[in-house]
């Protein structure tokens, strides 16, 4: 790894890692209570489905870095189906789990603090990180300083500013974009736009319902406990199941024939280094 970053070391327990250690604005336990909503969570397994339909479409050159990739449930998901990942990772509670996962390359740093060198990667992801940044342009010029000539980023983040709500504060979130808006950052920060869609089309009435509409009406839901949150991701049965599954193949249909979907909770973008 010292060929891609200047400022890591691997430790004894098969760890890279760097002396330095910047705050991230991502809640302190966030990573805990994403280990235990991932393993059974239909939108933590639709955002790896439909991520790998993309990759099918748009192949990764590897090894595939996944930068910000709390308990490297993406990355277990790439080094499976795709082939080898690297996990980029700050907080403990998501590296240590990712090495539990068994992901071979783990850098438990921010790629500030690693000192990534310039030219170096072929591909990189952020799945539901770069809204966590405060200067967004700034971190995407970063990452596009770190890629080889052509190489590729793979980036989702939550969609539609209407549907900010007390939960994006809560998370950590400095934005929701639009396609228009991805588009404007990619395109203004050196990457040309290979593909970009909305996906969970489904969700959007009932985040609009339940969490959008009360923060507009400042009504302030009470704090959610872990097994409420474990209820609404968990995989349904029955007739529920049947429809959730049915609007889930349906924008897996629509990604494998590289179609874009006009909405949805989430955008994903494929763009590459100019």
């Amino acid at each position: 790894m010292n060929e891609i970053a200047n400022n890591i070391y691997k430790a004894s327990d098969g760890i890279w890692y760097s002396n330095d250690t910047s705050p991230i604005s991502y809640p302190a336990d966030g990573n805990h209570t994403l280990n235990i909503l991932q393993q059974n969570s239909f939108w933590f397994q639709h955002r790896n489905n439909f991520l790998y339909e993309v990759m099918q479409n748009f192949a990764p050159q590897l090894p595939f870095f996944d930068i910000g990739g709390g308990t490297g449930f993406v990355s277990k998901h790439i080094q499976e189906k795709i082939g080898d990942a690297v996990l980029v990772e700050p907080q403990a509670d998501g590296y240590l789990q990712a090495q539990k996962y068994g992901i071979k390359h783990i850098i438990a740093a921010t790629t500030i603090d690693a000192q990534f060198k310039s030219n170096v990667l072929g591909s990189a992801g952020m799945f539901d990180v770069v809204e966590h940044i405060e200067d967004d342009y700034s971190f995407m010029r970063s990452i596009q300083d770190y890629l080889v000539p052509g190489g590729k980023v793979y980036i989702t983040v939550p969609a539609i500013p209407f549907l900010w709500s007390d939960e994006d504060v809560d998370a950590g979130h400095y934005r929701r974009y639009t396609r228009e808006s991805l588009n404007k950052l990619m395109n203004e920060t050196g990457f040309e736009v290979e593909y970009i869609s909305y996906f969970f089309s489904f969700l959007v009435l009932p985040l609009f319902l339940f969490r959008s509409l009360p923060s507009k009406l400042g009504i302030k839901r009470k704090s959610e406990d872990l097994e409420k949150l474990k209820k609404e991701h968990t995989n349904r049965k029955g007739l529920s199941n049947q429809i959730l599954s049915f609007f889930m193949n349906r924008e897996l249909n629509k990604v494998k024939n590289k179609q874009s979907l006009s909405s949805g909770t989430s955008l994903i973008v494929v763009a590459r280094k100019k």
